[in-house]
């Protein structure tokens, strides 16, 4: 059997975009449930890491448009609302290949 490949511009925008494995699981867990609202600790819990790991990746994902963030600054919740289209079909097609 053969291993699918990863379309070129879907590898490019993993190698410029997200920053390591933790990252990529978290824009993945945001996009499977985009209506609910994920604090630091229900993600931290999810993909066990440390609280203050998750909350850097979030703050990453927000800065890069694939989430927004609402609440107090201290501990805000992150929802999965990629800023571009472009954003939407990178996570869109990752999960497609991750599910074949």
């Amino acid at each position: 059997m053969v291993a699918p490949t990863v379309p070129d511009d879907l590898r490019r925008f993993i190698f410029t975009s997200i920053a390591s494995v933790p990252h990529l699981e978290a824009l993945l867990l945001a996009r499977s449930a985009p209506a609910q609202e994920w604090d630091t600790a229900a993600v931290a819990r999810r993909l066990y890491i440390a609280d203050r790991l998750a909350r850097k990746v979030l703050d990453y994902l927000r800065a890069i448009g694939a989430l927004s963030a609402a609440g107090a600054a201290a501990s805000p919740v992150y929802r999965y609302a990629p800023r571009t289209a472009e954003l939407q079909q990178f996570a869109d097609a990752f999960t497609w290949k991750k599910e074949v």
